[in-house]
């Protein structure tokens, strides 16, 4: 909270990357209660493998019913739409179209691990709407739009997928009631969920002013998500049965 308050972007970007997990992020600072008692009965809707194509649904599924946290479950889920469980190498001799349908799926897929209800359109576009952003969240989320000089890098992408899908996850508990699931899945809290809210109402983009863009409280969640996907993908990787 200190470091949010002093403008302190050096030190948010040092605090964020020794966080083991993203809900770390949220210190006593921020006055935020546990609502985990309250809110809605659990509106959990059963997961459809039946649109998923090109890859192995029976991989995404025993991701899906694993017992790993859902970071974990976006991580996996997005390294193995996009490698097919083959090496990193293999993406930067791909080509552009099939990175783009890689990234649809494992974007539609990471959506469907955070339960959300929205099918999003995807674009991998030559240049974004806002010029110093390599990927967008497009109206709530019912688009993501990726640049695509960036997606050459194999990381940046697999971290943009999870990064701009937790800002659809954002968006959505700010425009829906509070659902106690979100806690005992999530980790999210009514308090964190308000300061969402608040955050959007005076959102800063990255154009206008970039340190103040990342310290803003809905990147720096998402930064921190998509880093968290990120490593846990790479630790779990090798426990994947791909057969």
């Amino acid at each position: 909270k200190k470091i949010s308050n002093n403008n302190m972007t050096e030190k948010l970007d040092e605090y964020i990357k020794n966080l083991s997990v993203i809900f770390q992020l949220v210190d006593e600072g921020w006055d935020i209660k546990d609502t985990s008692s309250g809110g809605d009965v659990d509106t959990h809707v059963e997961f459809d493998y039946d649109d998923i194509k090109d890859i192995n649904q029976s991989v995404i599924k025993r991701i899906v019913e694993s017992d790993y946290l859902p970071y974990e479950k976006c991580g996996l889920v997005t390294k193995y739409c996009l490698l097919h469980g083959d090496d990193v190498s293999i993406w930067s001799s791909m080509s552009l179209e099939e990175k783009s349908n890689r990234i649809e799926q494992a974007t539609k897929l990471v959506y469907k691990v955070l339960e959300l209800p929205t099918i999003p359109v995807v674009k991998v576009l030559d240049q974004l709407k806002t010029k110093g952003a390599g990927g967008l969240c497009i109206d709530g989320g019912k688009e993501i739009h990726y640049k695509k000089s960036c997606i050459e890098d194999y990381l940046w992408t697999a971290e943009a997928i999870c990064h701009e899908s937790f800002h659809t996850f954002e968006q959505f508990c700010v425009q829906n009631k509070y659902r106690k699931i979100w806690w005992h899945k999530f980790g999210i809290t009514e308090g964190m969920i308000a300061r969402w809210r608040l955050n959007f109402q005076a959102y800063i983009g990255i154009d206008e002013n970039h340190d103040a863009y990342l310290q803003q409280v809905v990147e720096a969640f998402s930064f921190s998500f998509e880093k968290d996907c990120s490593k846990a993908a790479e630790e779990l990787w090798s426990y994947i049965d791909f057969s």
